[in-house]
């Protein structure tokens, strides 16, 4: 609900800041005192457009404020998580400001954002039904929602949705799957050739790598058969290390008393390093072997290196990635050869169709029941709202397959008719300024479950009733305000005699100019101006007895 409004330099407004609790709140005043002005200052912190003409005389910009608080899974609360927005406890606090030249900025929690969010934050918080200024309700899209609120079908929308969902992804599946057989056909023969070929070469991953590497060798074979004969000349025959070392080896044998323990470990050193050439002896030995062994097929690697490199290049590809290839060319041919897959997709496919359409009817049928007894209710609070002849209907428009949705297979719209005989339609186009104002108040007595996450305002709701009909309107908007914060600007007493808080507007003269000035009402404050309401400026006892028993009554 709307805790506080802080206005500054709006038009006639200097200076305003206000409470509001919870409930019915109703604000009056004479015709010009500036409660529009108070209207079209909210508006603008709600994300509704700016207008230079806002910033009052004097000033440099305008400013508006309105904190809200809410319920910790509110929907304003989700969108300013999903945009990155920093969220503090239950309060959302909205600022626009609208400088000399009209540009105007808008915040979120002190966080600087665009206008289109900000009024999609607005359109969360607080809905305005007024003679020239109504959405919410007004927007069709919102009906098939609150039907279905109205009606507690939500076990089965989410049913319905999932089917839907499920039938899609299925369909998707099936609309891919046919597409790649269709294209794979297309290439069937090439297809065919190359598995063929790729089959009858055997590449293996990583082959082309080992085979340049062995074949590097290879080239270089008779330099390095040349180079390890030498080191083997140098480290074997007469003048051989293992000669010097066993010469080294003695010598230390006649020091080992003079050297005492130091003897065994120059022993070892000794030992370590003959043991290293003979490893190194045999690894050479080896490598020599292998590289002449691998000469003499040196011929057939070259084949080999080329072939891998001759497929490659004939598909496009790199040798490394033959045998991916392979998989990949096979897997395409496994699609036409095996058109079972796609028939038992389809058949999938169908029967989440049919599960879908069954569940969706029902659902219709849900809806179609629960909207008859909508209009009743809807209609039976039109009568006293002096509305009688206004009629009220739910139009399902059944959809082309190809637009059917995840909420089922219509499109439903609220239409009234406002006088005997005139053909339905949407509600803003038929309904005039006064009758959409108390239309709206019906549908939101009908459909109380939906608003409590937001605070409404009904503009002049009482326009051209009084009497009974206004006292059925202010009982109406009390009822709204049990469990939701409702403000009216109204002109009729028996409307505000009806408000938990009453706010008087006035114009009052600071000297220095006229301004605007809001005023929560006490009791006795409250009777004086229901009194002024009843009779005008010369207030009578019996207007106050009337004010009075209005209070009481309401």
């Amino acid at each position: 609900m709307l805790n506080t409004l802080s206005i500054r330099n709006v038009v006639l407004i200097e200076k305003l800041d206000l409470e509001f609790p919870a409930g019915f709140l109703a604000l009056t005043g004479e015709t010009g005192a500036g409660k529009s002005i108070l209207l079209d200052a909210l508006s603008l912190a709600l994300g509704r457009r700016s207008d230079v003409g806002l910033v009052g005389k004097a000033a440099e910009k305008a400013s508006v404020t309105a904190v809200f608080e809410v319920d910790a899974d509110h929907a304003a609360l989700k969108i300013l998580e999903s945009n990155d927005l920093d969220v503090e406890g239950s309060e959302i606090i909205l600022r626009r400001t609208v400088d000399g030249s009209g540009r105007s900025k808008a915040y979120l929690n002190d966080q600087t954002v665009t206008v289109g969010l900000l009024r999609q934050i607005g359109d969360e918080l607080m809905e305005v039904h007024g003679q020239f200024d109504q959405y919410g309700l007004m927007n069709a899209k919102t009906h098939l929602g609150l039907l279905d609120k109205y009606s507690n079908t939500a076990p089965q929308v989410v049913a319905v949705e999932a089917l839907f969902h499920e039938w899609k992804s299925l369909e998707e599946r099936l609309r891919t799957a046919e597409k790649n057989v269709e294209e794979t056909k297309q290439e069937e023969d090439f297809l065919r050739g190359a598995v063929s070929d790729l089959e009858g070469l055997h590449a293996e991953e990583g082959e082309e790598t080992k085979l340049v590497e062995r074949r590097s060798m290879m080239s270089h074979a008779k330099k390095i058969i040349e180079g390890v004969n030498d080191i083997m000349l140098e480290i074997s025959g007469d003048s051989a290390i293992e000669e010097r070392l066993y010469k080294v080896s003695k010598i230390f044998d006649r020091l080992s008393d003079a050297l005492g323990d130091r003897a065994s470990s120059y022993d070892g050193f000794i030992e370590t390093i003959s043991t290293t050439l003979d490893d190194l002896k045999e690894d050479l030995e080896g490598l020599v072997a292998n590289v002449s062994e691998e000469s003499a097929s040196f011929e057939v690697m070259d084949d080999r290196l080329f072939a891998l490199r001759e497929m490659a290049r004939k598909y496009k590809s790199h040798p490394d990635q033959l045998p991916a290839l392979l998989d990949a060319y096979q897997e395409k041919l496994s699609m036409i050869d095996n058109v079972s897959n796609i028939d038992a997709l389809r058949k999938q496919e169908s029967v989440a169709c049919a599960g879908y359409v069954a569940a969706a009817e029902k659902l219709r049928q849900s809806r179609q029941l629960e909207s008859l007894n909508m209009k009743k209710e809807i209609e039976t609070e039109l009568a006293p709202l002096k509305l009688e002849n206004v009629k009220f209907q739910v139009n399902f428009e059944e959809l082309a397959q190809e637009n059917w949705r995840a909420t089922g297979l219509d499109k439903v719209s609220f239409e009234v008719s406002t006088n005997p005989g005139q053909p339905f339609g949407p509600l803003g186009k038929v309904a005039s300024g006064g009758e959409l104002s108390r239309l709206m108040l019906a549908l939101k007595v009908v459909l109380h479950r939906d608003v409590g996450s937001k605070t409404l305002i009904f503009d002049e709701v009482d326009s051209g009733i009084g009497g009974p009909t206004a006292d059925a309107v202010g009982k109406r908007l009390k009822r709204l305000g049990e469990k939701n914060q409702v403000l009216v600007v109204t002109h009729s007493p028996q409307v505000a005699a009806c408000a938990n808080q009453h706010y008087h507007v006035s114009k009052q003269d600071h000297g220095e100019g006229i301004r605007t000035a809001v005023d929560a009402l006490d009791n006795a404050q409250r009777i004086e101006e229901l009194s002024r309401m009843l009779s005008g400026e010369d207030i009578t006892e019996e207007a106050r007895q009337a004010a009075r028993k209005l209070m009481v009554n309401g």
